[in-house]
């Protein structure tokens, strides 16, 4: 009974296995209605109607029509299940049909339905009627009308109901009727949200409730039921009854009075006494928890359980209380809900409670207790009841009564976690969590099953909470069933990459259990961030304003070992005091190790305002959580090849892929070349290197390094996807759309080969094989504006503009993205120049509304450029520059189509000083060809040839032109090769080599990476290295402090903003060249094709 108490009329449709079925809902809650998942099967219209009689009889009718919308959908469907109560119930099915889209109907026989009855524990049966749906497919709907009859009721005289509403995908009205007799007193609530209609005639009283569908995209996590009623119209009428049926179950009772008397042969005091008897029933009757069914209320025979030595609470209770009696203990049952509240204090309903618990009469007073739990303390209930209500069930009459807080000792938790961290910067920790009180109940329930994948999860779960990333190696605990000790669960876990053996500086988060102990458990959802169990939702109850959190102390102490060579900067200690509330933690750091105490007390948990308090009291506890101690290594510790020679490939890989999402790509490509020196077959190390060599725009080695990730492992999930990106930046386009065919060939449905795939093709006017690869990625990621983007300017190219049009709506109407025009050009990545000209192109449905956007973030982005611009803010300035030049390139499109070439060409040019775009100097190129401008035209042409516009033929004007300025085409290609580098406006500068020992080789090239803040006249405010190694990256700052640079436009204007200077040094070691100071973020525009030397 704890789980599962039979409503006679709590009956809706909801999801019996892979079946549609009409079933209750465990806990005693009312059943509720879904139709397989929501997106296999939706409810197109829903009727249910309850209908009562005087003697207690009745039925529940259920009319409805479904829809199958997947393969899922339809075999939920296909076999239409009906529970039922055998014992009380009869079903009828007075229709089932198919009904085809096209409109014709199929009727299935009705004497095709199959009655099967399944043996439950302690006698019980659950009943099963499935009637299958004739010619049943994907799109097809069911018309169905079902009777329950209660043909017995399980009161005699007497009837209750439940009713919620129906959830799933419903997409028609739900309509509700109770039907009453009139004469016939009833306790009732309704949902004042919906109230029902009321109609009187021919002795009945009718309520009726018309329910619209749910809000699309909108799901309650609790829907509130409908209505419940009862013909027990008093809390002691439902009492007697109980009363009457435990007078049933108690029969003789001699066996379980000899058991009794010989337990307290002993026993000095009635305390003794009680104890005794309780721990006996405790441990040596198993608790069993019987199925939901008519007879859920009735406990067996004492003396049964006895004999059997299993039963469920009300079996236990009946057991304990009748022991208790024949010892001379006043013992009394206590109906309660595991949720603690009710659902509906006013209406004494049955259904609503789902456990039973004993109350007995001590010297000291009343005392609650729960033989069902097998490893509580005397006296210990499950928390969630804890100032509850209960029905209290007794002869001279029953009532509601408020469940007592728990008693003292209060609840305290003390965390204790020691830990060591290696050379490779994996931590390995132990924990222990040493709990006393009623808080230890879940805890001590959840070990006493032995359930190990259970027990493993919630110990992977517990590592997770305790350091993000952690990984669980063992979960134990101490004896369950030793309750009169403290209830202790171990924990041993290790977390890789805990510190970056590499860096001289770490701050890695400190492991710790104390926030999560002190969070504030979130009733409505029924789940729990702190040791408590989760509260039931609200379906009419009254607010529940009990304490959550009853620990009055919780106490967790750290200690942490560091590698030789380090030290430790520990946190600011913290003290805090509020009222009843007080919290410490101190921070102590010796010898390479860190000690942590962190205490919270709370002086009574009951009090006024004491939850609201302990609620911001967390806050602190979980900010002072998250502080962070910085480790250094020392002059005399470990360096870091030393740190890196004892670690394996794999640790090696670790720490160079978290170097890489930290994108220190220079650490990554160093850490990752010795995870493959030492394992040349490492399967995953060689593509990380790749990426690392892609970060550092290296994309010859990168594709040396993915070929052999495919080398090792051909279904590599990323290397070829990988290899078509580092293709793609060397503008070998052919060879990358192979690579990504290859990765489609490792997976079809790869969410990144296929976007890459398409735009590659879409970039190199292949618009024709672009479209069904973008429809497949569109079909994969339909919430993608860039791939949308993509597939309809491919779309427009080829002249299906109806299906732009229809994509276009589409995109529009998804739920939670707004419109294509406004959201694509504020979601345009930096490294996909001509996006925002697309959605242009493709004819958006208010190119008004594009124009105004781009303006407003380019006046924007002009007013912030010369604003707060500082070096700590050149990456998101560099990142506003770089969208401004797609919002240039977005105007000068509009203006073109306009007819306004003029004013085209100053956006395109704009566009072009910030972006080098070679896609901006091909719209430059055919502007100054149709002007006649032939030689500017070749010049943009030759930039245009550089990106993706390098398949397209030239221009025949141009071509024409070209023909009679050149002897050739290798004098022309070569002109042309010196005018793209020209639009580049390389730099070269002339410097002092710095100073080195004599007789000490060189180092050979190098390069220097830094970010430059440049104000409006083109002066270096500032110099910030991004990458580089020493003597050079001092003497790159100290260059890059004296340089003028070219402005930089926007919208007319000159701007301040960050460039990127990147420095190439020569053998010699002398810094020769500033190259491509241009405000590409990616650096995309310096192109490894060009004929000039790099230095």
């Amino acid at each position: 009974m704890r789980r599962h108490i039979v409503s006679c009329a709590a009956m809706l449709l909801a999801g019996m296995g892979a079946s549609l079925a009409i079933q209750q809902t465990p806990g005693g809650a009312p059943a509720s209605g879904s139709v397989a998942a929501p997106a296999d099967a939706s409810i197109e219209r829903l009727a249910t109607t309850y209908r009562f009689e005087n003697d207690g009889t009745g039925s529940v009718e259920i009319q409805g029509r479904f829809k199958a919308l997947t393969v899922a959908g339809r075999d939920a469907l296909g076999r239409f299940v009906m529970a039922y109560d055998p014992g009380h119930e009869e079903v009828r099915f007075d229709r089932l049909q198919t009904v085809k889209p096209s409109g014709p109907t199929i009727a299935a026989d009705p004497v095709q339905v199959v009655e099967r009855r399944v043996p439950l524990a302690g006698g019980l049966e659950a009943g099963y009627a499935m009637l299958p749906a004739p010619n049943f497919e994907v799109g097809d709907s069911l018309e169905v009308a079902v009777t329950r009859l209660l043909t017995t009721p399980i009161a005699k005289g007497e009837f209750w109901a439940e009713h919620l509403p129906a959830s799933g995908d419903r997409t028609g009205p739900e309509t509700v009727v109770l039907d009453l007799p009139a004469e016939r007193p009833v306790a009732f609530w309704y949902d004042p949200a919906t109230p029902p209609t009321v109609a009187v005639h021919g002795g009945r009283v009718v309520y009726r409730w018309e329910l619209p569908p749910p809000s699309r995209g909108r799901l309650a996590a609790e829907p509130r039921a409908t209505f419940a009623v009862s013909s027990f119209t008093s809390w002691e009428k439902l009492g007697d009854w109980f009363l009457h049926l435990e007078a049933g179950g108690a029969g003789s009772g001699e066996k379980a009075r000899t058991q009794a008397e010989s337990l307290v042969a002993r026993s000095r005091s009635t305390r003794e006494k009680a104890e005794a008897i309780y721990s006996w029933v405790s441990t040596s009757v198993r608790y069993l928890s019987l199925a939901l069914a008519g007879n859920g209320f009735q406990p067996h025979a004492v003396d049964d359980v006895l004999a059997k030595a299993y039963g469920d609470c009300k079996d236990k209770n009946l057991l304990l209380a009748t022991m208790l009696r024949d010892v001379g203990i006043q013992a009394q049952s206590a109906l309660v809900s595991v949720a603690g509240k009710l659902r509906y204090p006013d209406v004494p309903i049955p259904s609503q409670f789902d456990h039973v618990v004993t109350v007995i009469a001590l010297d000291s007073g009343e005392t609650w207790i729960d033989s069902s739990l097998e490893v509580a303390r005397f006296g210990q209930l499950l928390p969630s009841l804890r100032g509850g209500k209960a029905l209290l069930v007794r002869p001279s009459g029953s009532v509601l009564v408020p469940i007592p807080e728990a008693p003292a000792p209060a609840d305290t938790m003390e965390i204790r976690v020691s830990g060591s961290v290696t050379g490779a910067g994996t931590l390995t920790s132990s924990t222990e969590v040493e709990l006393c009180g009623e808080v230890e109940l879940p805890w001590r329930l959840l070990f006493h099953s032995g359930a190990s994948d259970a027990i493993a999860a919630f110990g992977q779960g517990l590592a997770g909470v305790e350091l993000a990333g952690a990984v669980a190696d063992g979960t134990t605990s101490s004896d369950p069933a030793a309750v009169d000790e403290p209830f202790v669960i171990r924990l041993a876990a290790h977390k890789p990459g805990f510190i970056n053996p590499l860096g001289t500086r770490n701050s890695p988060s400190i492991p710790s259990l104390i926030a999560w102990a002190t969070a504030r458990t979130e009733a409505a959802s029924g789940s729990s961030s702190s040791l408590g169990a989760g509260q039931g939702a609200d379906s009419g109850s009254e607010p529940d304003d009990r304490p959550i959190n009853g620990l009055s102390r919780v106490r967790e102490t750290i200690d942490l070992a560091l590698p030789e060579g380090y030290s430790v900067e520990p946190p600011q200690d913290v003290h805090i005091q509020n009222g009843g509330l007080t919290y410490d933690a101190t921070y102590e750091s010796f010898a390479g190790r860190l000690h942590v105490e962190r205490t919270v007390r709370r002086q009574d948990p009951g009090a006024a305002g004491a939850e609201a308090a302990w609620a911001a009291l967390a806050q602190v506890v979980k900010g002072d959580a998250q502080q962070v101690a910085e480790f250094r290594r020392t002059a005399a510790g470990t360096g870091a090849e030393d740190a890196l020679a004892g670690l394996s490939a794999d640790e090696l890989n670790q720490l160079g892929s978290k170097a890489l999402n930290e994108n220190q790509f220079e650490t990554a490509r160093a850490t990752l070349a010795k995870a493959v020196a030492k394992d040349p077959e490492s399967r995953y190390a060689w593509n990380n290197l790749g990426r690392a060599y892609l970060g550092l725009r290296e994309w010859r080695k990168a594709e040396a390094d993915f070929r052999k990730q495919i080398e090792v492992n051909p279904l590599d999930q990323y290397a070829f996807n990988n290899l078509g990106e580092a293709l793609r930046n060397q503008q070998r386009f052919r060879e990358a759309v192979e690579a990504y065919r290859s990765q489609l060939g490792v997976n079809p449905f790869d969410p990144f080969a296929l976007p890459n795939l398409g735009r590659t093709l879409d970039d190199t006017y292949r618009f024709a094989d672009a479209v069904p690869v973008l429809k497949q990625a569109h079909r994969v990621a339909p919430n993608d504006a860039r791939v949308g983007v993509l597939l309809a300017h491919a779309l427009r190219e080829i002249g299906r503009d109806d299906e732009v049009r229809e994509l276009l709506a589409e995109v529009n109407r998804t739920p939670g993205f707004p419109p294509l025009q406004e959201a694509t050009l504020d979601m345009i990545p930096t490294d996909q120049p001509g996006l925002a000209v697309r959605i242009v192109n493709v004819g958006s449905a208010d190119v008004d509304a594009v124009e105004q956007a781009a303006n407003r973030r380019v006046a924007d982005a002009r007013a912030r450029l010369n604003g707060e611009t500082t070096p700590d803010t050149a990456f998101d300035d560099v990142a506003r520059l770089a969208k401004v030049a797609e919002d240039l390139d977005t105007l000068g499109q509009i203006w073109l189509r306009r007819g306004n070439r003029d004013k085209a060409r100053d956006y395109f040019t704009e566009a072009l000083a910030i972006s080098l775009s070679p896609a901006v100097a091909a719209q430059l190129a055919d502007l100054e060809a149709a002007a006649g401008h032939m030689e500017k035209a070749l010049r943009y042409e030759a930039l245009a040839r550089q990106g993706p516009a390098k398949v397209r033929a030239v221009p025949a004007a141009i071509e024409a032109w070209a023909e009679k300025k050149f002897k050739d085409r290798q004098e022309r290609d070569a002109a042309m090769n010196a005018f793209a580098w020209e639009l580049r406006d390389p730099r070269r500068i002339s410097a002092q080599s710095p100073h080195r020992a004599a007789g000490a080789e060189p180092v050979g090239p190098g390069r220097v990476l830094v970010r430059a803040l440049v104000a409006a006249t083109g002066d270096v405010i500032a110099v910030a290295p991004l990458q580089g190694r020493e003597p050079w990256r001092a003497q790159a700052v100290a260059i890059a402090k004296k340089l003028k640079l070219p402005p930089a436009r926007v919208g007319g204007e000159p701007v301040r903003t960050s460039r990127t200077l990147d420095f190439r040094t020569t053998p010699s070691q002398t810094v020769e060249g500033v190259w491509g100071y241009g405000l590409n973020p990616s650096l995309e525009f310096w192109m490894p094709s060009l004929a000039q030397p790099m230095y």
